[in-house]
């Protein structure tokens, strides 16, 4: 049994008695947090794959990707297209994916052409100041010290009558489990057809993944993950970390296509949409003022991230993470909220909720904005009574805006610059 859909979208045509059952066994019995590929620290906010709303309509939730569940298959689509998502990882990664077939890209393969761009987008920004060279513990056993001497083995030595001490030396190399796993997941995609051949890849990865690949062969085998969880990052190698945690989650993948599989329980990978749609608005506002600090609200510096504080206890209370903040001489100066849903009936009560209470965490007064920003051409109008109403005012004079943001970087981020200069945001301070 095999059902076809776009994200965020009626399923077409709509199941059967018979099939509603099936998807109900999926929805219940997939793990949503075993099959998703995470692009980068994000709240626990998972929804369900597949749902029924109230009036019996079956839709998919805000995932595309592959999954097979005992001989179940399904295949989310972006609704927008794969070279939409494509576009818009093209300006986070600053990279532009070779093009490919057709057919790869409207085959179950589409996915492999996304964790491909989100894979050479993380090595490249790891490995700007080189590859990660890592300090590595070996033990020698010797008539000389060479290195540290290890007391506690050496005095054991000594009791089995033995000449040799035990000394510890630190050296940097490039054996390791972060590079084998990442050269893993290399294999993995470079198989399943979502990277090219070695020259076509970006300079910097036709530089790189030979250097890697000689020091652990084609094939190296993949780490445990509490290996990789225990290695030590210096400042320079810590980009590193999300790197290898996302190599891992690739080279561990089998059943990247969503073929239907009696034998496995549950197959396959998932992106989450909204999360792509998250990178893409960091890069674009960047793009747009490259003199304001623009900081994901999970790398924010900020020590206290509650909105409450017990005058008693002094205990931290709600915890709060904005997608985006904009920063002008270290002030906030705009809080953004990226909603990859429709705004076409308004924006939904608990999105309201949540940024009201961005500003009052991490806003000044009045002088800073917040802004849900939707996907254009998610409802069938180019404007709604929303948007076109802008900007909207709180009982406390905070503003808020509601934006449409195009899909093309350069379009987005010119029309991020119109809302700023025609809404003044940029001298609030």
């Amino acid at each position: 049994m095999q059902f076809i859909a776009k994200d965020c979208s009626p399923l077409e045509p709509q199941p059967d008695p018979k099939e509603i059952a099936s998807l109900r066994d999926l929805k219940n019995g997939i793990s949503i947090r075993k099959h998703l590929v995470s692009l980068s620290p994000r709240r626990d906010d998972e929804e369900p794959i597949v749902y029924s709303d109230v009036d019996g309509v079956w839709w998919a939730g805000r995932y595309i990707g592959n999954i097979t569940y005992k001989g179940i298959s399904l295949r989310i689509e972006p609704r927008f297209g794969i070279d939409t998502i494509l576009n818009w990882l093209s300006g986070p990664t600053a990279i532009q994916i070779v093009p490919s077939q057709g057919k790869l890209k409207q085959s179950p393969a589409f996915i492999t052409l996304l964790l491909s761009s989100i894979w050479i987008a993380k090595f490249i920004e790891a490995s700007r100041h080189g590859l990660p060279a890592l300090r590595i513990s070996t033990n020698i056993q010797s008539t000389s010290i060479q290195g540290v001497l290890d007391v506690r083995q050496s005095l054991k030595a000594i009791a089995t009558k033995s000449y040799n001490m035990t000394s510890v030396r630190i050296e940097k190399t490039l054996d390791h489990d972060v590079s084998r796993v990442v050269v893993a997941a290399y294999d993995v995609l470079r198989r399943w057809g979502g990277i090219p051949t070695i020259q076509y890849l970006p300079p910097r990865l036709r530089e790189l993944v030979p250097i890697l690949i000689a020091v652990t062969g084609q094939r190296p085998k993949i780490p445990l993950y509490s290996k990789l969880e225990k290695v030590r990052y210096t400042p320079i190698t810590a980009g590193f970390s999300p790197l290898a945690k996302l190599s891992y989650q690739i080279a561990k993948r089998r059943g990247l296509m969503s073929d239907p599989d009696p034998e496995a329980k549950s197959t396959g990978v998932l992106l989450d949409i909204a999360e792509i749609w998250e990178m893409y608005l960091l890069h674009v506002v960047r793009l747009a003022f490259p003199s304001f600090e623009v900081i994901h609200g999970t790398r924010d510096a900020t020590s206290n991230k509650h909105l409450l504080r017990s005058h008693t206890s002094g205990k931290h209370l709600g915890k709060l993470i904005p997608d985006l903040l904009i920063r002008r001489n270290g002030r906030t100066i705009g809080v953004i909220d990226a909603k990859y849903k429709s705004i076409e009936r308004g924006p939904k009560r608990e999105d309201l909720y949540q940024l009201t209470s961005y500003l009052s965490r991490y806003g000044n007064q009045n002088k800073t904005w917040g802004i849900l920003a939707y996907p254009k051409g998610f409802d069938t109008e180019d404007e709604s009574l929303v948007d076109s109403a802008n900007p909207w005012r709180l009982t406390n004079d905070q503003n808020l805006l509601f934006l449409r943001v195009p899909h093309n970087p350069q379009e987005a981020s010119e029309y991020f610059q119109k809302q700023f200069h025609h809404f003044q945001l940029s001298s609030t301070y």
